[in-house]
């Protein structure tokens, strides 16, 4: 921004690279800052993000700063909204706090509060089509209801909600769906779930899955050897084989000669 000698603010606007889009000129007034509101006013550790302040008399902002340990990475103001990215480190206290708006005309302020998310249990196991529930804490507590963003890093693993609504409570439930074999990463306001999923476990008969066989299997066993000059009879053995969800009927012939 360039202050001109009319008085009036010729505004730079750029790309995202850096490229100049348009320029654009505003009357700028001399009166005091003013703030009407802040968008999203509740923050949760360990998150960037953008926030929006909107308001009047802008135009000429000298600094945005914070009582709460917020890093303040970048700002930036029209005549009636400022635009800024934060950070909150995971050390960021939790309650109520301020942003302090400074301009060439006077200051302000506006409140904000900080809490923390929390997922319960972080890991979980499941099987394709099995459900799971997951628990999302918040404190301290909002003083009315909230929704949150859920971010689900493999929608093809597991089936999750877009949104989850804290009440005032600051607690609340939601179901996630197992779809196949994989792992996804469950996000909620910073707070993060590892959902691993399994194939279903093989069945028994008493679990109503295909029933299993005991098949007999009969071993011819001629020995041949020589004790007090007698020949010992052949020896049958049945041995008990379990197949799974077929029936196979086989004889095993074995031959032992021993001189």
């Amino acid at each position: 921004m360039a202050i001109r000698d009319d008085g009036k603010a010729a505004i730079y606007i750029y790309d995202s690279v850096g490229n100049l889009q348009s320029i654009v000129t505003q009357q700028i007034s001399e009166a005091p800052p003013i703030l009407n509101s802040i968008n999203p006013d509740i923050f949760f550790r360990g998150i960037e993000r953008e926030i929006v302040i909107s308001g009047q008399n802008l135009i000429t902002l000298k600094d945005l700063t914070s009582n709460g340990g917020i890093i303040i990475k970048e700002f930036f103001s029209t005549d009636d909204l400022i635009r800024a990215r934060i950070y909150l480190p995971p050390s960021t206290p939790t309650g109520d706090f301020k942003f302090f708006v400074t301009t060439d005309y006077g200051e302000t302020e506006i409140d904000y509060y900080v809490t923390t998310a929390d997922l319960n249990p972080e890991n979980l196991t499941l099987t394709i089509n099995e459900l799971g529930e997951i628990d999302v804490s918040v404190y301290p507590p909002i003083n009315r209801s909230y929704t949150l963003n859920v971010e689900n890093s493999a929608p093809s693993v597991v089936s999750a909600p877009s949104q989850v609504i804290i009440p005032s409570g600051g607690h609340a439930m939601f179901e996630v769906t197992a779809l196949s074999e994989g792992v996804a990463v469950i996000r909620v306001a910073g707070a993060g779930v590892s959902i691993s999923v399994t194939p279903p476990f093989a069945t028994s008969p008493s679990d109503g899955g295909d029933s299993v066989e005991s098949l007999p299997v009969s071993v011819q066993m001629p020995f041949s050897t020589t004790v007090s000059n007698k020949i010992s009879p052949l020896v049958s053995v049945e041995m008990p084989f379990s197949f799974d969800s077929q029936i196979i009927s086989d004889i095993v012939s074995v031959v032992i000669q021993k001189q």
